[in-house]
C-alpha cells in the first residue's frame, strides 16, 4: 500500500512540474500511470543535438547514404564535390526501372 501511495505522489509531482510544460502546443506533462517512474528507468536512447541539449521532438531527415551514395535535402559545395546528391535525384533513381531503382525501393 505504501509503495502505491509513493507512486501516486510521484505522478502528481510530474503532472504539476512547470519545467515539463511545452508552451508551443500548450501541453503540460501528463502522467497516465502510477508506474511511470519505474518505466522511465528502462529508457535506452535519448536523442540530443551536438550541443548536448535535448531535441524538441521535431526530427528532420536531412541526409542518408544508400549503397555508398550520399543524399541530402540541401547539398553544399564541399559535399557536392564529394558526390552528394539531392533527395530529388534519389527519387528519380528510385523510380527508374532498373536494378538500382528496385534496390532503393526495397529499402
Amino acid at each position: 500500500m505504501t509503495i502505491e501511495v509513493v507512486k501516486y505522489w510521484q505522478a502528481s509531482l510530474i503532472n504539476s512540474d512547470l519545467d515539463m510544460y511545452y508552451a508551443p502546443t500548450d501541453t503540460p506533462a501528463l502522467c497516465r500511470t502510477s508506474s511511470l517512474v519505474e518505466e522511465l528507468g528502462q529508457i535506452a536512447y535519448i536523442f540530443s543535438d551536438k550541443t548536448g541539449t535535448l531535441t524538441c521532438n521535431e526530427m528532420e531527415f536531412r541526409e542518408c547514404s544508400i549503397y555508398g551514395c550520399m543524399y541530402a535535402s540541401v547539398v553544399d559545395d564541399a559535399k557536392r564535390d564529394q558526390g552528394q546528391k539531392t533527395f530529388e535525384v534519389l527519387g528519380q533513381r528510385a523510380m527508374a526501372e532498373n536494378e538500382e531503382g528496385a534496390n532503393i525501393r526495397e529499402l
